[in-house]
């Protein structure tokens, strides 16, 4: 695959490697060519992607090492065979010492077509074997201070020197070590789950001076587990004159790991099981996690989103703009998106908002979000943890018990009650902004009749008709409801009266014209109204409606089937007329 990728699909494939990595073309024996170095070759190296593309790969090393760097890409690609070797490179931090792996990479043909190479910083472990070869005094001393055992030996394998922590890690005592390898190597090799091939690895890292040994893991009888590493020595002729030998008990971490791993586990079935959506971001606001719930709920997958994706997918822009200018005016100050997302969260409050998740198939989803700032142990910020629940039946239930709460049963209008507190904060806004609002106060002519003529099913049949039928001849911006038995208000908002007159004269003409169907028959119905308009000087609803209510009681006292005023003067308001039926 690597000897076709180019463009985005190659440097994304090679941004996902976790260590320093670079790809190389090849187009003649000593023409090798970087054609690209992912990010963490790029930090290693101080340069970005684009001053190393094209590049010729000497051109990365000191000059004085540029024909070696030459003779191993020319040796990897001559041979195809893998190549490693050590280099030391100027980065902006200093001097690093890598060591470099080079791999071939073969066309359908077979032919080396490119090479891909991979750094291990080892600037650490070519200080410490300098300071072997340069000051062994010093050495002696960092031998006795080391939390790893250290054993020196000489190229046929005897022991030249020891710390005491070697001793420890392997229970020997000073007079084990006085009589040497042939007492020590059988002693360790005793304690060991599986001697024979340690001792194999061993005998063959004597038989090669120049071979190297990092992180070979020993297991022993009693359960602990130690890492094995080692190094040589190598002197001006290339010969290796002592080799290292490093033993390091990692028997917590290996716990520690399992630990981290059962942990991992564990939280994945969480994750699995959970019903709420359990989704995380970094601190760029990409997608970290994305549970099962999250994908049965909103139909994408982790694939889709972790890494790839951000919260505002599944965000309305809509409710996201007006969130940010809600938060804005609490601030005093333009808010930015990321504010209105996160809340109180940044500051370590745990924020709970209500937000429409905008569903994969274009479907919208109540839910409602818990977000939590993720941070390490040091305070710094990693990024979010939300856990969304779906709200839809709560906010069904919560729209069924509002229903309940402020509507009448029989006519589906506004209760008296809701009415009031609507129509209150409505004049309220009238009187800030100079509006001209108006009261009808409705009655069903002769509704007792009605009852005990034809029932009070028929009575109930009327009051719903009446309602539908009123409703509709109103305004979006007007409201009215059941104010109680056979009576009913409505609202006239921004209207003056000559405009609220002939609003109430509709009403009285529709329900005159309405003819209600019962028992094979119709039942005819006229209401009577009484209207009146809404003074800025008052400050309650309580005028308004003593006033209508006198008109109403005048235009029923006239005979009813028609519309009876009750205005109070305003400069800018002229007194109409009464009409009637």
């Amino acid at each position: 695959m690597l000897a076709r990728l180019s463009g985005a699909d190659l440097e994304r494939l090679m941004d996902s490697i976790g260590t320093p990595t670079f790809l190389v073309g090849v187009t003649g024996p000593d023409d090798f060519v970087i054609l690209y170095a992912n990010r963490e070759m790029q930090a290693v190296l101080g340069l970005s992607a684009g001053d190393l593309r094209g590049q010729p790969c000497a051109a990365i090393a000191p000059p004085e090492q540029g024909q070696v760097f030459r003779h191993y890409f020319h040796q990897c690609w001559l041979a195809g065979a893998p190549v490693m070797f050590e280099t030391a490179l100027t980065s902006p931090g200093g001097e690093r010492w890598l060591r470099v792996a080079l791999n071939p990479v073969r066309d359908e043909a077979g032919a080396v077509v490119r090479l891909l190479g991979t750094a291990i910083d080892v600037t650490q472990e070519r200080q410490a074997q300098e300071a072997v070869r340069y000051q062994n005094l010093l050495l002696r001393a960092q031998q006795d201070l080391s939390p790893d055992g250290i054993l020196i030996t000489d190229a046929n394998g005897g022991m030249l020197s020891w710390n005491a922590r070697f001793r420890q890690l392997f229970g020997l005592t000073d007079a084990d070590m006085s009589q040497g390898a042939d007492r020590v190597f059988p002693l360790i090799f005793a304690q060991l789950a599986d001697a024979e091939a340690a001792r194999r690895k061993i005998d063959a890292l004597n038989r090669s001076p120049c071979a190297e040994l990092a992180g070979e893991e020993l297991e022993l009888r009693s359960g602990k587990i130690y890492q094995l590493l080692s190094r040589s020595l190598i002197d001006e002729n290339s010969l290796g004159r002592v080799r290292i030998w490093f033993v390091r008990d990692i028997t917590e971490s290996k716990r520690a790991e399992r630990a981290l791993a059962e942990a991992h586990a564990l939280q994945k079935a969480i994750l699995g099981s959970a019903h709420q959506m359990i989704l995380s971001v970094d601190r760029h606001l990409v997608f970290r996690s994305f549970n099962a719930a999250a994908e049965r709920l909103l139909g994408y997958t982790a694939e889709e989103m972790v890494g790839k994706a951000t919260p505002l997918l599944l965000h309305d822009p809509v409710e996201v703009e007006e969130r940010r200018t809600a938060m804005g005016q609490m601030l005093g100050r333009e808010a930015s998106i990321d504010e209105a997302f996160h809340g109180r969260a940044p500051s370590g409050e745990p924020d709970i908002q209500v937000w429409t998740y905008i569903r994969k198939d274009g479907s919208r989803l109540p839910v409602e979000l818990a977000l939590t700032r993720l941070a390490d142990e040091q305070g710094n910020h990693l990024g979010y943890l939300g856990i969304a629940t779906d709200i839809t039946e709560r906010m069904e239930t919560e729209r069924k018990l509002f229903e309940v709460a402020t509507t009448d049963a029989l006519t589906r209008l506004w209760n008296r009650r809701h009415f009031t507190e609507q129509a209150t904060k409505a004049l309220l806004r009238a009187r800030r902004y100079d509006d001209h609002d108006c009261l009808a106060l409705i009655d069903i002519d002769f509704f007792k009749r009605i009852n005990d003529t034809y029932g009070h099913a028929a009575g109930d049949a009327v009051l719903g008709a009446v309602a539908r039928c009123l409703d509709a001849t109103l305004r979006r911006s007007d409201f009215m409801c059941r104010w109680g038995g056979e009576e009913f208000a409505a609202l006239l908002v921004n209207v003056d009266a000559q405009e609220a007159l002939r609003a109430a004269e509709r009403m009285r003409q529709a329900v005159e014209a309405l003819t209600v169907p019962w028992d094979g028959g119709t039942i005819p119905v006229t209401i009577s109204i009484g209207l009146s308009n809404f003074l800025r000087s008052e400050t309650s609803l309580d005028a308004i409606l003593s006033r209508a209510d006198a008109a109403l009681y005048a235009a029923k006292a006239a005979g009813r089937n028609r519309v009876n005023v009750a205005w109070e003067a305003q400069p800018d308001s002229p007194r109409p007329a009464a009409r009637s039926g």
